[in-house]
């Protein structure tokens, strides 16, 4: 998941650790923190774009197939994101 994740973002993994630590920032939007193998994620928002983040991240999240990732899904919905911020 978390390539997946780099497909719309910065993504860092320190695997230097006895359980691997990723990070994910979608800048202006929120950032996400777990383990890798982990099935919790850490998610911080910004404010003022919660209503629009969120239904965006919880998209990809349950939306994600390991087998088969669908990064255009993941694109399309980020120019709705974006589409909606210009309004």
């Amino acid at each position: 998941m978390v390539e997946y994740f780099a497909h719309f973002g910065s993504t860092r993994v320190m695997e230097n650790m006895k359980q691997p630590f990723f990070s994910f920032v979608k800048e202006g939007f929120f950032s996400i923190r777990g383990l890798i193998g982990d099935t919790c994620l850490y998610v911080r928002f910004i404010k003022e774009r919660m209503e629009i983040s969120t239904p965006f991240l919880s998209e990809r999240v349950n939306g994600y197939d390991s087998q088969q990732p669908d990064i255009k899904a993941v694109r399309d919905l980020e120019q709705k994101m974006l589409a909606r911020l210009a309004e």
